[in-house]
């Protein structure tokens, strides 16, 4: 709340930018109530928190990219759809998933839908050499990789990319109106727990080999 308070301040109030950071920033003080609260996202996956909120307000705006809008309901129905998707390659829990894109809607619906699978996801930053792509695709062991049309092209080229089949390197703005509209849009029973992987994220490797981060 704090944190959300304080870009609200930043973005109404040009002023703000100029202030003390003391008088921007309020502490809340936390109670023994708040902490049960806090804990208890730490016993549910994270795509659950996602549920939950579609489930209170399914026709609300939950995303903005460009022109593209999605509520939570479409953004749940779209998540689900690719998760069945994937599931039906086989995924199971503690696999990552390869996310190689630019910014954009495709990146949300990838995470959900990979979690919905029951994987993991990677992301892996598409303005990377094609050296670093590959490189974090093998330490991975991805065999299955969701990227956008445009940047298909250049991933089909890399050597690692060309040991796939290509049924697993899926445009996902492409799919959205194709290849998911055979799937239900329910979603599957959650087949990870608590304590699988939902995602891994490389550093940066500026002290040496990049490493992934669970």
């Amino acid at each position: 709340n704090s944190y959300y308070n304080l870009l609200l301040k930043l973005s109404e109030n040009n002023a703000s930018w100029s202030q003390p950071a003391s008088q921007l920033i309020s502490v809340p003080q936390v109670s023994v109530s708040n902490v049960a609260e806090i804990n208890e996202f730490s016993s549910c996956l994270l795509q659950e928190l996602f549920v939950k909120r579609f489930k209170e307000k399914p026709e609300s705006l939950a995303l903005i990219n460009g022109d593209r809008s999605f509520t939570y309901g479409e953004l749940y129905e779209l998540s689900n759809r690719l998760g069945r998707h994937l599931k039906s390659l086989g995924t199971e829990p503690n696999q990552l998933v390869g996310i190689v894109m630019n910014k954009g809607w495709e990146q949300i619906v990838s995470c959900l839908g990979i979690l919905n699978s029951g994987a993991a996801y990677l992301p892996i930053d598409s303005k990377l050499p094609n050296a670093g792509i590959q490189e974090l695709l093998e330490q991975g062991q991805v065999s299955i990789v969701l990227t956008q049309s445009h940047i298909k092209s250049r991933l089909l080229g890399l050597s690692y990319i060309k040991g796939l089949n290509k049924q697993q390197i899926i445009e996902v703005d492409k799919a959205e109106e194709g290849l998911l509209h055979q799937y239900e849009a329910l979603a599957l029973p959650y087949s990870q727990s608590i304590d699988d992987l939902a995602y891994v994220i490389f550093t940066s490797g500026s002290t040496g080999k990049p490493k992934g981060v669970m």
